[in-house]
Formats: structure tokens, sequence, C-alpha cells
């Protein structure tokens, strides 16, 4: 299969009439227009065969979906919607792994998510097999949740199971089982779209930031750009997930949300949890003095708080 030929199945299958204010697959660029009041929210992800996943671990329909979910995470952690997606692509040849099955799984995942695919570009290379996924998407003016703007006093949430995605790719690495419903939490992870969406609206959230490398890192990327430090208790957490504290804050790749909230919100965010059916955990409080202190069902932490840098070593 040629490049065109490849296209053209791909416009067949996804393209929309074009108009003045949308244009999708098929031409130079795609056209998106939003709404006066929204404000432009865009971020890339990249995943690599071989740093990031192994052939044998993803159908092409999984390798898809999941690439699509890691990307849209970064827009649910700005309180955005997602407006549309582009894919950049690098194979050996075509289809390869981008056949019918794959865009079965970007389908299904947009669909999932309430976005679309917009266009994008494919790329003959000799090296691994790579996709590269920017999310577009819209947020009210003045309303992007920032990583910088948590305060002391705030109160430290985590959604989910920070640390179960990393027991799967771990049990991956060594080639043992996995069981099913574990194993979804690292091919299939959850954009928290909606929970965003009612913490931002309901004007809970100062600051939050998805956990892509680890709980410890992250929230250490959050403090700084807020110029803060936190006290995290990981007990109850513990508890709830039946993990260890070493592998709830440095396993990775859970793209579940630190959020910091206004403080006196329990009752609130109690509501929204049973209402989404999504775990979240109180885990701490912000300081106004940088630095982190972090105690589990055995005291405080004193192993490393880092988490995964493929440039780390």
């Amino acid at each position: 299969m040629n490049e065109i030929e490849w296209v053209e199945r791909l416009r067949a299958r996804f393209g929309f009439p074009d108009s003045l204010d949308t244009v999708g697959i098929g031409d130079d660029a795609c056209v998106l227009t939003f709404a006066a009041h929204e404000s432009l929210v865009t971020t890339v992800d990249t995943v690599v065969e071989g740093v990031h996943f192994r052939n044998e671990w993803l159908s092409n329909e999984e390798l898809a979906s999941r690439a699509i979910r890691v990307s849209v995470s970064d827009l649910a952690a700005m309180g955005a919607a997602p407006r549309g997606v582009l894919l950049a692509l690098e194979t050996t040849s075509l289809p390869g792994r981008f056949d019918d099955a794959f865009f079965d799984g970007v389908a299904s995942a947009c669909g999932e998510l309430g976005t679309t695919l917009l266009g994008g570009n494919v790329t003959k290379t000799s090296g691994p097999l790579s996709i590269s996924v920017t999310a577009l998407g819209a947020v009210t003016h003045g309303m992007a949740i920032l990583r910088s703007t948590a305060r002391a006093g705030d109160e430290l949430y985590v959604s989910g199971s920070p640390g179960l995605a990393s027991t799967v790719l771990d049990a991956l690495l060594a080639g043992s089982g996995v069981d099913a419903s574990k194993r979804e939490a690292w091919i299939h992870p959850e954009p928290r779209l909606e929970l965003a969406r009612r913490l931002s609206r309901g004007d809970h959230v100062t600051a939050a930031i998805d956990l892509s490398d680890g709980l410890a890192m992250d929230l250490g990327r959050l403090l700084r750009s807020s110029d803060v430090g936190a006290t995290v208790d990981l007990s109850t957490l513990e508890e709830a997930t039946q993990l260890d504290l070493e592998t709830i804050l440095r396993g990775g790749e859970d793209y579940e949300l630190l959020v910091a909230i206004r403080p006196g919100r329990d009752a609130e965010l109690a509501s929204i949890a049973e209402q989404l059916a999504v775990p979240l955990t109180r885990i701490g409080h912000v300081n106004a003095q940088p630095g982190i202190e972090l105690r589990g069902r055995n005291g405080v932490w004193t192993g490393s708080a880092d988490g995964w840098d493929p440039f780390a070593g």
C-alpha cells in the first residue's frame, strides 16, 4: 500500500464535510473554530517502540487507544475539553501496524473521549515505530487549571489507584501473567476529563497535574511550579490500593489527577467522587515553605522521591 492509498482510506473513514470553519483529513492542515469565549489548549505526546512498549504487549487496536488516551490526559489536567487529535506516525511500511484495527482503536478512543481525528502525517523510517499524538482542546478564557497556582492551606487529593499501572508494566517486563482487570489500568488509562470539569466548574481546584511519571515526581513538579511545599501521608492510599509505598510514589503511567483543592471542600469532593465512581483520596496539604515531607504506614519515607525519566539511565 502506498501513502496516497493509505490516506484516502483514512479520509473515507474519518473525513467530514468541509466548511469554512471546519476542515479535516485531506488538506494541508486542519481548520477548527472555537467559540469566542474559549482558549486553545494543545499538547503532544510520543510513544516509541522499545521505549514505551514492546510489540507483543499490545494489539494494534490497543496501541492506538493507549496513545490517544495518554495525550488527552494532559488536556484533562488543564480542565480542557478535547476537540480533536492529530497523529504523526513513523513506520517501516504501510499499513504495518497502522491498519484498520489500529484505526478501530483511534475511533473507539476518540468516540469515548468526545473528540475526533483531524489529520496528521506518516513518515517512512528504518528505526522503531513511533506515534506522536497532538491533542487539541478548548477551555473558557481564564479557566485553565495550571500547575503554578497551588496555595498554602490547599488540600491535596489524588484520583484512582496511583502505582497500579506500574505493577502491570513490571509484570509485562517480567513476562508473567497479568490479571485482565489490572491490565486495563495500563492498556486503557482513563483521562479524568469529567472529574476535572466538575472540580473546575465548582471552583474547587486551584492547581493540577496528571500522573505520568510517578506521584512523587509529579507532585514535586506541581510544588516547584507553585513555589510551595507539602506534607503528605499516603497511609490511606496504601490501605485502599494494597500497594506498597514505593510503588505508589515511584510507579508511573497512571494518568490519574493530582489536584490541589481549596480547604473545606471534603463533602463536595466526596459527592463528586461518588457520582463519577472515581476514587478520590485526600493525601495531604500544601505548605508555604518549599519542601516535601512524605509519610506512609511505616513512618517518614526516606527513599528516593524520583520517578520515570528516560534520560536518567
